[in-house]
C-alpha cells in the first residue's frame, strides 16, 4: 500500500514542485504536500475509516530546499505526526493537543480494532498561514491530482469529513454528490451520497473546533461513533 503511494506522489512530484510550489513564492507561497503513510494496523484491518480535514498549513516546513525533499521524506513526516511511529498493536493519539486531533482520537479509543488514517481535501495548504489559497488550490487540482487515485489505494470503507462549509472544493476534489441530513443531531451532520459509485460512504460535519465552541463536540463524536460501529 504505501509503495503504490509513494509510486503515486513520484509520479507528479517534479510537477507539483515546478507549477504549485515554486509557481509564485512571493504572492501565493505553498507548503509541502500532504503524503499519507499507512500504518501496518490500517493494511491489515477489516474495517477502516479515513478522516478528510481542510487542509494543513505549513506541512513539511523543517525542508527549506524543495530540490533535495523527495516524497518519502513528507510520508516520514506523516508517519511522526500522524501515526507516531505506530509499532505493535497498539494506537496512539496523533497530531497534537487541539480540537481537531482530539476529536479523531475520542472516536479511535473506542474501536481499536478499526484502521484509522488522516486526509485533507485541499492536499497543499499555505506555507505560513491557515486557511486555502484559491491559487494554490486550482494548481494543486492541474498538477498534483493525487486523491481519487490516493483512496483507490487506501480502500476505506467509510470517509468522516471534518471540513464545515467547503463542499465546494470537495466537489472539486472528489466529485459532485447530493446532501442527506441526518436526523437527530441538530442540523450538524449530512451523509454525502456520491455519484461516482466507487466513492465511499461519506459524513460530513463541522470542523471540531467549531463544534465544541457550539458545545456538540461530544454529541457529534457520539452520533459518529453509532456509523462506525454499525460498519
Amino acid at each position: 500500500m504505501n509503495n503504490l503511494l509513494l509510486n503515486l506522489y513520484s509520479q507528479y512530484w517534479d510537477g507539483m514542485i515546478q507549477n504549485v510550489y515554486k509557481a509564485d513564492e512571493v504572492n501565493h507561497p505553498s507548503s509541502y504536500p500532504i503524503l499519507i503513510q499507512a500504518t501496518p494496523h490500517y493494511q491489515n484491518a477489516t474495517k477502516r475509516v479515513m478522516f478528510c480535514g481542510q487542509e494543513t498549513y505549513g506541512w513539511g516546513r523543517e525542508f527549506p530546499n524543495p530540490d533535495a525533499t523527495a516524497p518519502n521524506r513528507l510520508m516520514g513526516v506523516y508517519n511522526g505526526f500522524v501515526n507516531k511511529n505506530w509499532e505493535g498493536k497498539q494506537i496512539k493519539k496523533p497530531g497534537y493537543n487541539s480540537p481537531y486531533w482530539n476529536f479523531q482520537w475520542n472516536i479511535m479509543k473506542r474501536f481499536p480494532d478499526v484502521g484509522y488514517v488522516a486526509q485533507n481535501i485541499v492536499k497543499i495548504g499555505k506555507r505560513s498561514k491557515t486557511g486555502c489559497d484559491d491559487f494554490i488550490f486550482q494548481r494543486t487540482l492541474e498538477y498534483f491530482p493525487v486523491w481519487k487515485e490516493e483512496l483507490k489505494i487506501l480502500r476505506p470503507n467509510y470517509i468522516i469529513f471534518l471540513t464545515g462549509s467547503y463542499d465546494w472544493r470537495i466537489r472539486k476534489v472528489a466529485g459532485d454528490f447530493e446532501v442527506k441530513h441526518v436526523d437527530g443531531v441538530d442540523g450538524l451532520l449530512d451523509q454525502l451520497m456520491f455519484k461516482d459509485p466507487a466513492m465511499p460512504i461519506a459524513f460530513r460535519t463541522n470542523h471540531p473546533r467549531a463544534l465544541q465552541s457550539k458545545g456538540k463536540y461530544y454529541l457529534m463524536a457520539n452520533a459518529i461513533s453509532d456509523i462506525i460501529s454499525n460498519l
